[in-house]
């Protein structure tokens, strides 16, 4: 009990002439009170997906998070009164909460999509919820859904410039407009005159509030540049704390990162987010959607990976495997001996009934390797995440038509397919699926694609694709494909000696085409 009539009287203001009447009233103030939500205020504004908050007052960020789209109105509140302030985003009129600033727990719509929304503890519940403004009508909601309003009132005028904040440590947030240096606040959520009007800092300033000290009243910090004033008191005079936070290009982010009852700064920055140009098969930071046509049936011809499971089971392996008049005679035999249909075609009955499991027959035909592109990432890192990949299939075995996990297998186009699908990079309409059809010409489709850059053999580099033809003067006999490492070596998948691996030489029998692909020009 002590411990939480000290955390209350922390939240009261407190004047050293009144501070006996206010410790007093703390202690007759009931110890399972909510505590308010500390964070409040506007729209962050700006655009980008990386927010820089600090827990302390230092010039360094402590915690980096990453939540939204680039062009989402971006909020701040304690969604869930656990006492720590976290993001939001808008779009339109739907709104997305975030507890940990990473994944979304909360979705509802409100109000209009031209609306401006504010964000504060409206009733002293501990949670932060939503009010909109048009023009000077404020629509106040205490729930976290949609629906309609449970306050509305007119205050101050449709041109003002709003704050939001406790500002007599009552643990309710209330409205303050200003009007170039002159701030008029209201000390309850009702329209009329302002409980009293400062006057404070310069017309041009940028003006945040937050309760820096504790004491649960909302005080500025002026902006100019990439520096803050910081006071504990709203009234003129010098600035208490003095810092440069981030960049004069950033956003302003105000809240309680990690519920000590203080905020403190963040900022909202809009990182390039790289992108192949023009026309170029474009990076997709979402991942590559599944295949169609999953779960297909091994009939004449067909290859991949099921087939090398059907024939690991026959004992018909070899490097070049397909659906043969061998493997099918085997297959019908054994369909013969369960009382299946004597189709000689493996489907879902007779996969299973070979002991597989049901997951598997699917699984094996969309496999897409874990994705690795994030919006933050260069063009360089790009480039590495998609050989790193690859690397993972070295010592793999080589699958014919294979472009599965590295404990199944790939070939030499399946590898990159996967190299290219962990940087959300679709080669469409080439896929997993389509790979494994009979008499497959992935690798010359993917060269002949028109969706990537070529540059001549002679400037390749790292991260390339070479290609290998019978004959290089002709773009239709494309058969094999590399991934070019640098310095002469390559990784590639290929049926002698039966693993995929990083080397030197080129492949058997063929020629280097007199361009290579470029994926991430």
């Amino acid at each position: 009990m002590a411990d939480d009539a000290a955390r209350i009287r922390r939240r009261l203001r407190c004047a050293s002439a009144l501070s006996a009447l206010v410790l007093l009233a703390a202690s007759l103030i009931s110890v399972n009170a909510p505590t308010p939500a500390y964070a409040q205020g506007g729209e962050i504004g700006g655009s980008g997906t990386h927010f820089y908050l600090n827990d302390a007052w230092s010039g360094e960020a402590n915690r980096v998070h990453q939540f939204g789209l680039r062009y989402d109105r971006a909020y701040v509140g304690d969604w869930n009164r656990d006492g720590s302030d976290s993001l939001a985003v808008r779009r339109g009129n739907e709104y997305i909460l975030s507890n940990d600033n990473r994944t979304a727990s909360t979705r509802f719509r409100y109000g209009r999509a031209d609306d401006e929304t504010l964000v504060g503890d409206w009733d002293g519940d501990g949670v932060d919820t939503l009010a909109v403004r048009r023009g000077h009508m404020y629509y106040f909601t205490n729930q976290l859904q949609g629906g309609e309003a449970e306050t509305v009132l007119a205050y101050g005028r449709a041109g003002d410039e709003v704050l939001v904040g406790d500002w007599n440590a009552d643990g309710k947030d209330t409205l303050a407009v200003r009007r170039e240096h002159r701030f008029y606040f209201a000390d309850a959520l009702q329209g009329g005159e302002a409980s009293r009007v400062v006057a404070y800092g310069r017309a041009d300033d940028l003006v945040y509030v937050g309760d820096w000290d504790g004491t649960g009243t909302d005080t500025p910090a002026v902006r100019r540049g990439a520096t803050y004033y910081i006071t504990n008191r709203f009234e003129p005079g010098e600035a208490e704390r003095v810092l440069t936070y981030g960049r004069a290009t950033d956003s302003t982010v105000v809240g309680d990162w990690n519920g000590d009852r203080r905020d403190t700064l963040g900022v909202r920055r809009d990182i390039p987010v790289y992108q192949t140009p023009g026309t170029y098969a474009k990076i997709s930071f979402t991942g590559v959607p599944a295949p169609a046509g999953m779960g297909f049936n091994l009939d004449s011809g067909r290859e991949g990976a099921k087939v090398k499971v059907i024939a690991d089971r026959f004992g018909l392996a070899r490097p070049t495997q397909w659906v043969d008049a061998t493997m099918m005679s085997k297959v019908r035999e054994w369909q013969a001996s369960r009382g299946l249909p004597q189709t000689a075609v493996v489907d879902h009955a007779t996969w299973v009934s070979m002991g597989y499991s049901s997951s598997s027959w699917w699984d094996l035909d969309g496999y897409r390797a874990p994705l690795r592109a994030r919006t933050d990432m260069s063009r360089g890192q790009l480039i590495e995440a998609m050989i790193a990949t690859a690397l993972t299939y070295q010592g793999s075995r080589y699958v014919w038509g294979g472009a599965n996990h590295p404990n199944v297998g790939a070939d030499c186009i399946g590898v990159v397919m996967q190299a290219l699908y962990s940087v959300g990079i679709n080669i469409h309409p080439s896929n997993t699926v389509t790979h494994t059809l009979p008499g497959n010409t992935t690798p010359r489709e993917l060269y002949n694609s028109g969706k990537f850059m070529h540059v001549p053999y002679s400037q390749r580099q790292r991260g390339d694709l070479i290609f290998q033809a019978h004959d290089p003067r002709d773009r239709h006999s494309v058969r094999h494909v590399q991934l070019y490492l640098g310095n002469g070596m390559v990784m590639e998948s290929v049926h002698v000696g039966g693993i995929v691996r990083a080397e030197n030489t080129t492949y058997p029998a063929s020629a280097n085409m007199p361009t290579v692909i470029r994926p991430l020009p």
